[in-house]
């Protein structure tokens, strides 16, 4: 069973990961709703990587590197508990 998650990024920017059956993440980066970046990625860390290479690019977060790395810390949470209740099911 795949789940789906949207996560508010802050600067109207979000992302919707997918995590498949076989545990493949797929995201999507929005910015005022039109996709802008998608891709696969492996682990939760690798997706995260990317989506802070990403958020680095935005001037916004790249004045102020500590809200980046909490909202990409926020990420990583709720793609943990995802996959630790997909676990359970």
């Amino acid at each position: 069973m795949k789940q789906t998650k949207t996560i508010d990024l802050g600067n109207f920017n979000s992302v919707v990961v997918t995590i498949e059956d076989d545990q493949t993440l797929h995201c999507s980066i929005l910015r005022h709703g039109a996709e802008v970046l998608s891709g696969t990625s492996p682990t939760v860390s690798a997706l995260c990587y990317e989506l802070h290479k990403y958020l680095l690019n935005d001037l916004l977060y790249s004045l102020n590197p500590l809200s980046t790395l909490d909202t990409i810390e926020n990420v990583r949470n709720t793609l943990d508990l995802m996959e630790h209740q997909k676990s359970l099911s």
